[in-house]
């Protein structure tokens, strides 16, 4: 799944694989994987190659603060063509009925129910992931055709967590 984010006014794609608690980054040719730890709400340890590194990551908003021994950095979360989402429909796979789990995490809230209406970019399901919250949102006017999630449950990468049913105009 590819990921942006704005650093120094630079767009910057990532395109990573994320597990229960590592990620393997892959850039051109190269790639890196990388294990994770939190050890508290914001502060993680992460190794890569046998060293391990302690960070602290925080959202606020549209931005993301980063600590880390080497230096200080924020990265902006840009504005999507398709809202604020931090969900690939479908998985990646063009199916955008089926809204799916960017990464493990826990259900936060459940914002709609089964049978109802949705407009395009309304907030269905938040997701909290790395104790950041991340919306699921409706790809365009829809119905919530099946809710596969409740609030508290605990939800590996690219499981459905809603199904919609696109409205015709």
């Amino acid at each position: 799944m590819d990921f942006e984010f704005v650093h120094n006014d630079e767009r910057l794609t990532v395109r990573a694989e994320v597990g229960k608690n590592s990620i393997r980054v892959v850039d051109g040719d190269s790639e890196i994987s990388y294990d994770f730890f939190s050890a508290d709400g914001s502060l993680f340890t992460i190794s890569a190659n046998g060293k391990a590194t302690r960070v602290v990551a925080v959202k606020d908003g549209e931005t993301i603060y980063v600590s880390t021994p080497g230096g200080d950095f924020q990265f902006r979360l840009p504005p999507s063509v398709d809202g604020d989402t931090f969900s690939e429909a479908g998985g990646g796979s063009g199916d955008k009925s089926k809204l799916v789990a960017p990464m493990p995490g826990k259900v936060v809230k459940v914002l709609v129910e089964e049978g109802q209406a949705v407009t395009e970019k309304e907030k269905l399901v938040i997701v909290e992931a790395m104790k950041m919250e991340n919306p699921l949102v409706a790809p365009y006017p829809a119905q919530v055709v099946k809710i596969n999630c409740e609030e508290g449950q605990l939800v590996d990468t690219e499981i459905i967590l809603v199904e919609l049913k696109e409205l015709e105009n």
